[in-house]
Order: structure tokens, then sequence, then C-alpha cells
């Protein structure tokens, strides 16, 4: 940054907070100390400003005679105590704006100073700031009398030169009111580039996620391109190339500027207006001349710094994005002319330029022959293409050719112009080129598209001879490049749309009119994560061979963007008041575990445990507070909710931890329940226990989430049971859940599911013999028509039932000759049931009705049931043979149910 302090103004209430209801008490309060009659409940009205609302409690006051200094005083105290007193975040300041929050972050990591203005008194404003805020270094502007001012600018310009900010170093003033607009306007900042009125814009900086940056800034190119086509004679058909910085090279532009500085003459480009400010002898040499990199460094500095700004302005909103970039083209030359690179140059071309300080055309000719006829000599069996392309090859395997690599598809370029995002040390701003061919071929004919067939596949020489300056009919001086794309010869070309321009001559930008976008380092890192999550593209999908998986992971190259799979911004603010931290264990674990990693995931899992072990186990007990009176809402619950059902999935498939395994399931089990049963939207415990983060978590998909996750944990848990015969911990755990579901009043598609799992555990009971689970668990008499617990039937609910009963009469029937009778009659129940006139109920959508359902029991799965007969009938053949043809008529039937043919048929 300059020497100067630029810094940022922004308004504390109704902007960063909304204090509305702490002053509506606070004014009642002091009423009531003054004997004067209080605001009735019926006069709450957050729409109305605060100023209004005091403009209402001087009119009382000035009928009453009480000057305004002894009310204000005791207002003043009375606030003061209220804040110190009490926990800011969720009590006194409900709706603390979190967008606005994020902003100030921010500003902050771009080096400004933030001024926070108020018509609070100081001591007011410096206690919320310190409490709502862990920023340091605001430069509050209160009251320091008790007697009520207004933001006159005269007094905000005197109290900003008691800190030495200058107004004309402000950047922007974040109001929500015209009152503050007005106010922004009278200060005359010279450097205000968007007024915020920010009851119409909403505070975003940037988006609400990383994966939302990213997007946001995708979707603001995809706009960019449809402004463009909108105002073209041809349709546009671009092709992309993706660069991480620009490399200086030799520019006019700077020389001739160079030669106005050393004349004392003015710029006609205004950023180079700026280097009055500087000291001339750090961009000059020893022998006192200005270094044109230096200068080019010290330029592209200040101009990053601009564009953050511009950004940053732009809140997000990728409507504002766009015309930025638009605006780019008319309003900043110097973006283009300076910073943004002149020229593409060829990997050969640069090969060339770095070996000798001057080369010729025949120079270039002689590299790239030499690069074909070496590869072929030395490479026979592998080297035997065209010579076209032996280049793309050779190009896509690191070598410097004459080919300049674009892509069809700006998502890939736009990896290429982001892949650098860890460079913390340099943030480097990246470039997009984007280049409307058709609009040079057909326009302006400096663009020849070769076809698969074309002559200059095999012969180099000639087309790049082609492409040599030649004087047209009308006198001009012109020249050619060629593109080609070509035939799927490697993965890498498939992978990255590729498409390849060519030529003999410097490819100069500002003659093909070529879109120029720069990409702030800010930016990169989220663009990376949007381009992995949404659209598949990262180092794996393009570099896809064994040399490009290798080259991406040389020890010099950018790490991968890791998946997010649990959106930080709704945990982050919770852990922070909590204490917590290193959430990219439990990100990092669960990557693992999705991949079925599961030691590694485990480790991790462990990692994020041990770092924050004592607010986990206090959410673990059920406690709502830490011991150091740190709130534990509901964020920090899900999290601990989600760390013991990944360790129980973890220990699960690593098989020989099941006891740790049924501990963890156990444990998640709990805590699901828990929040089920504790948190009801009527009496406000989810609203009171909900800590207001950057999203939203509505009681609805709170509820719904935890009633997913219930139903997930409890198919996982029972089935672990059930493997190792665990048949009564499983008949009682189900129970359990029946009975909290109706206590709840949590819809479930039916009950009698649940039931008809414990009979079939009592079943599974029978067949392994297991006694004490036979004595100890109930058989529910289940019949779908009789009972009306929903208003719905379930055919597959009978036969299951129907099903189990034969079982364990027949695997205690002792009798050979009664065997077959149990098939018989459970053929005969088969029967009754398929053709059974089952009600879906009046004007039920068919994929919501009892048919709906029973795809959903289709998926039951009787793997345990059948294992068990096996295994019941290695001893006893007769009855397994009666057993397993019951069973094929429940699988018969479930496949008539996939088939939707008792669909078709009732």
């Amino acid at each position: 940054m300059p020497d100067n302090r630029k810094f940022v103004i922004f308004d504390l209430d109704g902007t960063l907070i909304d204090s509305y209801e702490c002053v509506f008490n606070c004014i009642n309060k002091t009423m009531e100390e003054l004997n004067l009659s209080k605001f009735k409940q019926t006069d709450y009205n957050p729409s109305i400003p605060i100023h209004k609302l005091l403009k209402a409690v001087e009119e009382i006051l000035h009928h009453n005679k009480i000057p305004l200094k002894k009310f204000y005083s005791r207002f003043d105290s009375i606030q003061l105590l209220v804040c110190q007193r009490t926990s800011i975040r969720n009590k006194i300041y409900p709706k603390v704006i979190t967008q606005g929050k994020t902003l100030l972050q921010s500003y902050l990591s771009l080096g400004y100073y933030i001024v926070v203005l108020t018509n609070k008194e100081q001591n007011v404003a410096n206690t919320i700031i310190e409490r709502l805020f862990s920023e340091n270094g605001f430069v509050i502007i209160g009251r320091n009398t008790t007697k009520k001012i207004k933001k006159e600018s005269s007094n905000v310009i005197t109290r900003l030169r008691e800190h030495n900010l200058d107004i004309d170093d402000c950047v922007a003033y974040y109001g929500d009111s015209e009152e503050d607009v007005l106010l922004a306007k009278k200060l005359g900042m010279k450097n205000f580039r968007i007024m915020h009125n920010c009851s119409d814009i909403q505070l975003k900086s940037f988006s609400d996620t990383d994966l939302g940056i990213g997007l946001s800034y995708i979707t603001a190119l995809i706009k960019v391109f449809n402004h463009l086509s909108t105002s073209s004679i041809t349709n546009p058909k671009y092709i992309f190339r993706g660069v991480t910085q620009r490399f200086f090279t030799s520019s006019s532009i700077l020389s001739a500027e160079i030669e106005k500085i050393n004349k004392n003459e003015k710029s006609e480009y205004p950023i180079f207006n700026e280097l009055k400010k500087y000291q001339y002898s750090k961009l000059k040499d020893s022998e006192g001349k200005i270094v044109p990199s230096k200068l080019y460094n010290y330029i592209s500095k200040l101009i990053k710094n601009l564009i953050n700004t511009d950004i940053i302005h732009t809140n997000g909103d990728s409507d504002l994005y766009a015309k930025y970039i638009i605006s780019l083209r008319d309003d900043n030359r110097y973006l283009f002319d300076i910073l943004s690179p002149q020229y593409l140059r060829s990997g050969a071309g640069v090969r060339l330029n770095n070996h000798y300080s001057t080369h010729r055309q025949q120079d270039y000719l002689w590299y790239v022959r030499n690069l074909i006829t070496e590869a072929r000599r030395l490479y026979p069996k592998e080297i035997k293409d065209k010579e076209l392309d032996i280049l793309a090859d050779l190009q896509h395997m690191g070598a410097a050719t004459c080919l300049l690599d674009f892509s069809r598809n700006f998502l890939t370029s736009l990896w290429f112009a982001t892949q650098d995002f860890d460079k913390e040390d340099k943030k480097e701003t990246g470039y997009l080129f984007c280049y409307d061919i058709i609009r040079d071929s057909i326009l302006k004919d400096s663009i020849e598209i070769t076809n698969k067939n074309s002559y200059f596949l095999e012969h180099i020489e000639c087309a790049l001879n082609l492409t040599k300056k030649s004087v047209k009919y009308n006198g001009d001086g012109t020249y050619k490049f060629l593109v080609w794309t070509p035939d799927n010869i490697n993965n890498r070309i498939i992978r990255q749309d590729s498409v390849f321009l060519f030529g003999i001559e410097p490819f100069k930008l500002s003659e093909h009119n070529v879109l120029v976008i720069p990409i702030p380092f800010v930016w990169k890192k989220y663009i990376q994560i949007a381009l992995k999550n949404f659209f598949g593209i990262s180092s794996e999908s393009l570099f896809a061979d064994v040399t490009g998986y290798a080259t991406s992971n040389e020890k010099l190259q950018s790490m991968s963007i890791k998946t997010s799979y649990f959106n930080e911004s709704f945990f982050s603010e919770s852990m922070k008041n909590a204490g917590m931290e290193n959430f990219d264990l439990f990100q990092k674990g669960t990557g693992c575990l999705m991949k079925g990693e599961y030691g590694h995931a485990l480790d991790y899992f462990f990692a994020f445990e041990s770092v924050n072990r004592t607010v986990i186990r206090d959410i673990e007990k059920g406690k709502f507070h830490t011991e150091y009176g740190k709130q534990l809402p509901i964020q920090l619950e899900i999290l601990c909710l989600e760390l013991l059902y990944s360790k129980g999935i973890c220990n699960k498939h690593l098989n020989n931890n099941l006891e740790i395994a049924i501990s963890s399931y156990e444990k998640s089990l709990a805590l699901t329940k828990n929040l089920l049963v504790t948190y009801n939207e009527n009496q406000s415990l989810y609203s009171q226990n909900y800590f207001n983060g950057a999203i939203k978590l509505t009681y609805t998909d709170f509820i719904d989430y935890l009633s997913n996750k219930l139903y997930k944990i409890l198919d996982s848990y029972i089935g672990l049971l059930l493997d190792v015969k665990y048949h009564i911990q499983a008949y009682i755990c189900i129970d359990e859940i029946s009975s909290m579901l109706r206590d709840k009043g949590i819809h479930f598609s039916n009950m009698l599911l649940l039931q008809t799992s414990q009979n079939e555990i009592i079943t599974l009971a029978f067949l392994t013999n297991n006694t004490d689970a036979i004595k100890q668990c109930v058989w529910n008499d289940i019949s779908s028509t009789s009972n009306r617990e929903n208003s719905i039937d379930c055919p597959f609910i009978d036969l299951l039932n129907s099903f189990f009963k034969h079982l364990i009469n027949l695997s205690k029937e002792s009798d050979e000759s009664q065997y077959q009778t149990y098939l018989e009659k459970f053929k005969e129940e088969y029967a009754a049931i398929e053709n059974q006139d089952y009600d879906t109920g009046d004007n039920v959508d068919i994929n919501n009705s009892a048919f709906g359902l029973n795809r959903h029991f289709t998926a039951w799965n009787l793997c345990d049931i059948q294992k068990a007969i096996n295994d019941f009938g290695i001893n006893k053949p007769k009855k397994r043979k009666i057993m397993l043809k019951m069973f094929s008529i429940v699988i018969e039937f479930q496949g008539l149910i996939d088939g939707g043919k008792i669909v078709e048929k009732y």
C-alpha cells in the first residue's frame, strides 16, 4: 500500500448491528427513572429509524421541561451498563449482520483501516465493537458528550483528522439509510467509487461460502460473454487461454512514460501521476535511469490494489462484477495497456528469447524443424505421426514448441490461470485471454482455420511461412495466424478441449481485439474450489495420464484443492466462540471416509477430537455451555454428531473394532434422540440455542436433517448388532426409537416398518437359537389392513410378517411330515395378499401411495435372513429347503413391485 492511509467508513446501527431492541429498552428504563411515561410495547417498530425514535423522546422531554443533557447522561450510562454485563452477541444485539462482518475482514485483509461512525456515546460504541468483533484497530467516531449530536460532515472530518486520516483517502462509505448516503456526498469523497445504501444492497462480501465466491466469478464471466455476443456482427466463437501471471517484457508504453517522467510531463494514464508521491530513487539504477521492470512492478502493485478495491465493492453480485469487467475495456485503459500482457508468445519464442539477445525468423523455423527431426531420430518407435501431431504431443509433454495452447472450454483455461493459488509469497494476478476467432476470420482475414486434411499437417515450415507479414491489395501490411484443432491423439488433448494457435509473427493482443480479463490473486483459491466441486476440473482430470499425474504432484506444484464436504461457514462462528479449532482435520477425515480409507479417516478424526476434546465431551454429556461459559449451539452439536457417526462407520468397516463401532453408533444415536427431544420451535428453544451465522438453518430443515440422520444411524447400527448377534440390544433400540418418534410426533412413512423390523429380529433369534432373545423379545401381531395407524395399506408388510411367522413355526417344528404344510399355508396367504384390493386412500398420488412406499420396502435387506436360513439348515436340510422356497416367494413379490406390475394391477 502507498504511504497514505486508505480507509473505509461503516455506519454502526443498521449496517453492522441492529440495536433497535436494546435502544428501545434502554429508553424505557431511562424514562422510568425520570418518572416519565414509557413507550408501550405496541409502539415497538424496528422499521422506524432510531434517530426518529429519539426525536419522539426529545419532544416528550421538551414538553416536561427536562434537559436533554440529563436524559442522555442517564441513557448512556444504562446502555454502557447493559453492554458490559450482558452477552451482547445473542441477547442485546441479536441481529449482527455477519455479511457486513465478513466485508470488514475482507477490507482488513487488503490493508485498509476501518472507521466506525455512530451517534452512540463513545464508551458504548467502544464496548459494542470490542464485544462483537474480534478485529483490533477500528477507529470509532461516537459522541464524547452527553448532548445528542448529528453526524455532520464537519464533525466527522474533525474526528478523522484526530486520527491522521484524510477524507480524500476514504475508499467507500457503508450506511443503511438515505441520510447516510447524503452524508457521504457532503463529505466530498474524491476517491469514492460506489455509494452503498444498505437498505437496497445487501452486504455479501463476495458471497457466503468459498464455493459461492468462485461460482460468482464464473457466473459473471458467462454474463460478460453473453453481453459481448449481443453487440457483434458475427456470432462469436471464443477460444481461451489462461496464464497465472504477466511475465515482464519490454514495453513501448513504459518507454514512452519513462520519457515523460524524465521531462516532468503529465501522463494520459492517471496511474503514472501517482508516481509523484513516490521516491524516484527506488525506481532508478546506479546510473540514475529508471528501470522499466521496477517501474512495472510498482505500477502493478498499485493496479492490483485498485482491482481488489473494485471487486470488493461488487459484493459478490455477479451482475455488478460482469459490468465491471466490461467497463475495463473503456474506462481503465491502463489495465490493458500496462498491466496486461501485450503479446502472446509460444514456448519456442520464449526459449529463443532467453538464449539469444536477438533471433531471426529463420532461427525460429530451424528450431521447430530440428525439434521434430530429433524427436523422430531419438524415438522412432514412438514418433510416427504427422508433423503438427508430433508438435501437439510434445507440447502436452512440456516441450517448447511453436504452438500456443488454447481451449474451447473457458473453465479449463480458468483453471490454468488460477493454478498457483497457494503462492502466498507472490500473489500474482492471473489472466484469461478470450479470443473471438470468427470475428478475425470473417471481418479481418487474419485467421485461417485449418482442417484435419490440411497440407500443413505434414509440412510445418510451409504453414509458418504462410503466416509471414504480407501486403494486401489495399496496401495494408498484414499477417495470418493458423488455428488448428488436433485429433484426440492423447488424453490431455481430449480432457483439455485443446485447440492450437500458431504463426511466425508476434501475436499482439490489441491487433486481434482479445478480451483480457484480470483474475486477482484473492479470487484464485475460490475459483479452483468452484471448478473442482461444481465442474470436476482439477489437475487429475486435465492431465489424464501417468506423466501428467507425476508432474502435477512434483515438489513445486500447488497442492490440489481439497473438497469441502461440510460447509465451514456454517460451523466457523460457533467453533470460534467455543474455542474450537482445526476444522480442516475433520474435513480431511471426511474426505478419507468418502474414499473408503477408513484407517486414515480415523487418524484425522482422532486428531480433531484430541484438539477439541473438552468441548466434544461437554456436547456428548448434553451440556449447553462449556465450563468457561461458552455457548454450545446447535451447529456444534451437529458437528459432534457427524464426528461420532463417522467414527462408527470407520470402525465397522475396519472389522476388528466392532465393539468400538457399536459404542460410537450408540453415542451418535443418543445425541440424535436428545436433539430431537430437546428442541421445540413453539418454545423458541431452537432459536435460543442457534448461533446466528452466515448461513441460516430453519427449524424444519433442522428436524428433517435429524430425522434422516436418525434412520441412517439406525440402519447401520442395527445391521452391525445383527452381525454380532446382539438381538436383544437391537430389539430394545428399535422399541425406544418407536416410542420417541410417537412422543415427538415426527412423521414416519409407516410405523409398521419398525415393528416388522422387530419381528425380523425375533425370527433371526429363533434361526440362530438365541434363547435369551427369544424369551425377552415380544412378537408384534401386525396386519396393515387392520392396523389403521396410517391411512394407507402396505401389502409387502403383510407378506413379510407372514413369512417371519412361518419361519419361526417351521424352525420349532419337529415333525418332518408337517414341513410341507407350512409352505402351502404361506402360498395361500401370498395369493390372498396378492389379490387383495389394498386401499391407497382418496386422491392419493400413486408415487406417494402404499405402492410407492412398497417400492421403498422392497429395498429391505433380507441378506441376514437368507444367511441365517443357510446356517440353520446345515444340519436340517429339509427345513432349509422349505424355508428357501418361502424366501423365493418373497423375492418374487419384491420383483413384481420393483417391476411396477402391482402398481399397474391396482
